[in-house]
């Protein structure tokens, strides 16, 4: 089989990798303390951007049929940006997409790797972040639409400083960490404090004999601490771990949240809000946060789920391959909406093809495991998705 690799003809200016947890969706419990009066004045801080609608195109305006049924649900993009030098656009360091089911009273959370290869808008195939720097959220929308056959209208977008700023209102948080862990966690700190504005709060660093690799201690985090966490890409399963420690460290926030005092709450509002922005009404986030409330994060992914690891002999570029487009479609459908049939469209089918011409990867290809970043300590949380740890037949790890 032949290996083509094409260069890309325009690449986006590097930025520092800061990932972004997307703190919008722990806001729905102020209202414990305040009522939604009170919350309807707080939401005045938040930006609200309308999206151009003849930009944005979703599966089923592509394709002429219905790809999936919503009726009860609520489909979200949650994104992370890092815009600390004032550019109204920037590359989405993290993208995450958001199932809410109203009728099971559940939620999905769907980490989609930056680095994935995709068609990002006008048939150039390069890295997933590319497309909001490129066209901003509708761009990002209906890339994620089109390449797997979704019907995202809605988005929330949060600055990375967000983060440090809930964690540390909270008074930190609690994660298990590995020796490895703190040592990189240290080391991205200094800069995270920095540019958060925050002291830099070295973390003491165990013996191997106190904690030998392979396990792991309780560890109190505080904000750029938390932040930092998110960060670490170089351990074990690289870029897919890193968004599992995203999705732990929502969790771990949410919990944090619901024992928190109504002075805190109200701290956390005023310092987050203003650094969100969404297409979504004040009128529906309102009927939205109370039953929130009562909703669990059911399970959460990453995704693409086979996918090779290109050191950029394929593509011109280190990114994630999806080995094929077309299955990891299907797979994320079954994930996401389990009892609902899916085919996957003309469109998906058509953009899958392409990525095999480009790369000479094809069904034969695709690799019997595949790193999930499934966290060694909390595989309870990791779902279906967490099969396997490792690819033998992946490439070298994805690029910085």
């Amino acid at each position: 089989m032949s290996k083509r690799s094409r260069g890309v003809n325009k690449k986006i200016r590097k930025k520092k990798r800061i990932l972004i947890v997307e703190i919008i969706i722990l806001v729905v419990v102020c209202v414990l303390a305040f009522g939604s009066h009170w919350l309807n004045s707080k939401l005045g801080l938040v930006n609200y951007n309308q999206t151009n609608e003849d930009k944005l195109v979703t599966a089923d305006e592509a394709n002429g049929e219905e790809t999936v049924d919503l009726t009860g649900k609520d489909l979200i993009a949650l994104v992370g940006l890092d815009r600390r030098d004032g550019e109204e656009h920037n590359n989405s360091d993290t993208m995450m997409v958001c199932l809410i089911d109203h009728d099971a009273k559940t939620i999905k959370l769907a980490s989609l790797y930056r680095d994935t290869y995709l068609n990002i808008g006008d048939n150039k195939y390069t890295k997933a972040n590319a497309a909001y720097a490129y066209g901003g959220a509708e761009q990002m929308l209906t890339m994620m639409n089109l390449n797997f056959d979704l019907n995202l209208e809605q988005y929330v977008t949060v600055q990375f400083q967000a983060v440090a700023d809930t964690v540390q209102i909270l008074g930190g948080i609690d994660i298990e960490l590995s020796r490895e862990e703190i040592e990189l966690l240290n080391g991205l700190n200094n800069e995270t404090s920095r540019v958060t504005g925050y002291d830099y709060n070295l973390l003491p660093v165990p013996s191997e004999e106190d904690l030998p690799s392979g396990q792991y201690q309780m560890t109190h985090l505080d904000g750029p601490q938390a932040l930092s966490y998110a960060r670490i890409r170089h351990t074990a399963g690289n870029d897919f771990r890193r968004t599992a420690r995203q999705r732990v460290l929502i969790q771990k926030i949410l919990d944090k949240m619901k024992s928190a005092s109504a002075s805190q709450l109200d701290e956390v509002l005023n310092k987050v809000l203003p650094q969100v922005e969404t297409n979504i009404s004040k009128t529906k986030i309102l009927s939205m946060v109370k039953p929130l409330l009562s909703y669990t994060i059911e399970d959460s992914t990453g995704f693409p789920f086979d996918h090779y690891e290109d050191d950029n002999s394929h593509t011109g570029i280190m990114c994630v391959v999806p080995v094929t487009l077309e299955s990891n479609a299907v797979k994320l459908h079954q994930f996401l909406f389990p009892d609902q049939e899916y085919v996957p469209s003309g469109t998906v089918k058509e953009y899958s093809q392409t990525i095999i011409d480009k790369t000479g990867l094809d069904e034969s290809d695709r690799p019997s495991t595949s790193e999930t970043g499934e966290l060694p300590w909390n595989t309870e949380s990791s779902g279906s998705s967490a099969e396997s740890s490792s690819s033998d037949s992946s490439g070298s790890g994805s690029g910085n």
